[in-house]
């Protein structure tokens, strides 16, 4: 089974870490999203960023994602793997774990469209 559907972002704080040569940067973002379609719910998520000197990032997270599957609660934890470019952010992720378990090391990904939403894919 695939699931797909929208995330929004509702909230997105980013505070600089480090700043490096050429204008690299190192920041943490913590972002609060919500879901819908196949999955509803609301989600927190924390980035470690990696910017270049074009504003462009690679990113690392962990999400803690909090609703139903087609009408069944879970409690899901995402291991983000993910890049910034060109005004476009896209992660690959894992479910690391999963409350009950089916979703277990399933594989998903994500595509920023416009207005801090993107399409997710999770199966």
């Amino acid at each position: 089974m695939t699931l797909t559907g929208t995330l929004q972002i509702q909230q997105w704080q980013e505070t600089p870490d480090t700043d490096f040569a050429e204008q690299a940067k190192l920041k943490t973002a913590l972002v609060k999203q919500s879901y819908s379609g196949d999955i509803q719910g609301q989600s927190t998520l924390k980035y470690q960023l990696k910017y270049n000197s074009t504003s462009d990032a690679h990113f690392t997270g962990f999400e803690m994602l909090e609703g139903s599957i087609n009408g069944t609660p879970y409690l899901l934890t995402l291991m983000h793997t993910g890049q910034f470019v060109a005004g476009v952010a896209s992660s690959q992720f894992t479910v690391i774990a999963s409350e009950p378990n089916d979703w277990l090391n399933a594989q998903g990904e994500f595509s920023s469209t416009e207005d801090g939403q993107a399409q997710y894919r999770l199966g």
